[in-house]
């Protein structure tokens, strides 16, 4: 497979196989970054539908897209660079340059939407980002993101000095309460890239 250089490295680092610290299992191993996007990318064929219509925002180099294989996603990420190579790599699938508080798509355009370590970076927008979200989704919402509250002392540190999402779970929760939204599935992952940073899945479905 040819690689593909660029300032985030994302794609070089999967198609390459370079090895960098990953938990595995619990345990801290020297695993492929392949095995990351590999893994998150079976927990989403499990919750998105056969002939679902699928949003990926902030979609980076469009990695997920080309391992899921599924011309039905589209994607948008505010970087026009990823965007530029999400397209090399996936020419049957949609993709625009955009941001989550701007989503360019009309209302319920997609029947589920997912997010993988996107919210994390959008502590402040997090609310506007899910609005939009929630607006261009039927049915399901799949966030795959770091939680601060369940975090231990060293990775709320982390967290904090990174000025990553805090409060995403309290969030939900009032939404939910409010009717518009049913938490249906919240679980941490075995695998993640950073020991500092791990994620958990959130699958969400609209109500409303």
């Amino acid at each position: 497979m040819k690689t593909i250089y660029y300032p985030t490295g994302d794609w070089e680092w999967y198609s390459t196989n370079k090895k960098d610290r990953m938990v595995i299992n619990g345990k801290i191993k020297k695993e492929a970054v392949k095995v990351w996007f590999d893994y998150v990318c079976n927990l989403l064929k499990q919750e998105i539908g056969k002939n679902d219509k699928v949003l990926d925002a902030g979609c980076g180099e469009g990695i997920i897209i080309k391992i899921l294989k599924n011309k039905n996603i589209s994607g948008f990420d505010v970087w026009k660079h990823r965007v530029a190579i999400a397209k090399k790599l996936n020419p049957k699938n949609r993709f625009k340059v955009a941001s989550i508080e701007k989503i360019p798509y009309r209302d319920k355009e997609f029947d589920c939407s997912y997010t993988v370590h996107v919210f994390e970076q959008c502590d402040n927008i997090k609310e506007k980002a899910l609005k939009e979200m929630l607006r261009v989704t039927k049915d399901k919402l799949i966030f795959v993101e770091p939680i601060y509250e369940h975090g231990n002392i060293f990775q709320r540190f982390h967290m904090r000095r990174k000025k990553y999402l805090m409060g995403f779970i309290r969030l939900l929760k009032e939404y939910e309460q409010a009717g518009l939204i049913k938490i249906e599935k919240m679980q941490k992952l075995r695998t993640y890239a950073n020991p500092l940073n791990p994620p958990y899945l959130i699958v969400v479905k609209k109500l409303k």
